[in-house]
């Protein structure tokens, strides 16, 4: 369907995963210079054309997307713990990280066989395009809740 032999996806989530780290290791350098409220804007904007790039074109140029993706997931991680650090005492920071990182697996252990069945009655591009617009949906929903409650504030 993507037109890219079985035999190479292990090679290419490992590259993607260089990629991210490559990212990660410079993450600091993309928040000096965007501010990281404006970086997190802009990686979120990044993964959902990604994965629409992804439904839309498979293949090479999904291929593509798919790096644009792993650039944003290097980028985004860093600077969301930053954020974390920057917000929790020390105390609390290990349990907050934690949970955080807790939420994201049973946030992944419910989608993964929705897209999966998804994938399986309609298309991968298509489970790929929807990824996105809840990806989408859920950045937007976060935005107006931490608006709403005056937690979207640049921390130092």
């Amino acid at each position: 369907m993507v037109g890219i032999p079985l035999a190479y996806f292990g090679i290419l989530w490992a590259g993607a995963n260089v990629i991210a780290g490559m990212t990660a290791l410079r993450s600091h350098t993309l928040e000096r210079r965007f501010g990281r409220r404006k970086l997190l804007i802009i990686l979120t904007i990044a993964v959902v054309v990604a994965t629409q790039i992804g439904a839309w074109f498979p293949g090479v140029i999904g291929l593509l997307a798919f790096s644009l993706f792993y650039i944003a997931r290097g980028a985004g991680i860093p600077v969301i713990v930053q954020a974390i650090n920057s917000r929790v005492t020390s105390d609390q920071r290990a349990t907050v990280l934690s949970v955080r990182q807790l939420g994201v697996r049973i946030v992944f252990i419910a989608m993964a066989p929705a897209f999966g069945i998804l994938a399986d009655v309609t298309s991968v591009p298509t489970s790929i395009g929807v990824l996105g617009l809840i990806i989408g949906s859920g950045a937007i929903l976060t935005v107006i809740l931490a608006q709403r409650n005056g937690t979207l504030q640049e921390a130092t």
